[in-house]
């Protein structure tokens, strides 16, 4: 039997409350559109909304969404985080990040990559509740290409500067995110 499933802020756009008011179940119970707002994962059985088989709701399916979810929360907070420690650097020449005050050019292309890092981190999360997340594993997999690149290839250049651990903390961060991505894009779902 095929459901179509709508969220409670779906519920809220024109389009598909029109579609759903007349009658919403979930879990057997009526509701009508005088009630609260209705919870996520409402199913409305009606026409024209988006159509999701019980076979999407697997186990890797929803071990892609969490994972987009848990990655993105994080992955926001480390890099407004990074953002704020080399700005702190740049401008005091105090912590970890403090060689920038003498270099501020460096902040100005770290503070570009750690902002575009933290867009793809927050698209992540309503990437998740999409049809079919497996794209967004590949966006957030993707995301920790390119510092790793950098990195990698920079190992003399950061040494030299005496910035060594922080590289390797960033490498690590960067490899278990490309790795949980990689995995969770790439796993077959079970109904192919």
């Amino acid at each position: 039997m095929l459901i179509t499933l709508a969220t409670a802020r779906d519920y809220h756009e024109p389009t598909l409350r029109s579609k759903c008011t007349r009658r919403l179940t979930w879990h057997g119970q009526i509701y009508r559109r005088s009630e609260p707002p209705l919870p996520r994962g409402l199913a409305c059985l009606q026409k024209g909304s988006v159509t999701m088989s019980a076979q999407s709701t697997s186990g890797i399916a929803a071990f892609r969404r969490w994972l987009l979810r848990i990655h993105g929360a994080i992955l926001t907070l480390v890099a407004l985080g990074s953002a704020v420690a080399t700005t702190i650097g740049w401008m005091t020449g105090t912590g970890p990040f403090g060689f920038m005050q003498h270099n501020p050019l460096v902040w100005v292309g770290l503070i570009q990559a750690y902002l575009l890092m933290t867009i793809i981190a927050v698209l992540l999360v309503p990437g998740s509740g999409q049809p079919n997340a497996r794209k967004w594993n590949v966006v957030g997999a993707l995301a920790h290409c390119v510092p790793l690149i950098a990195a990698l290839s920079s190992l003399d250049v950061f040494e030299s500067m005496g910035a060594l651990a922080i590289v390797q903390v960033a490498i690590a961060f960067h490899l278990v995110w490309l790795c949980l991505e990689t995995i969770a894009a790439l796993y077959p779902d079970p109904s192919s």
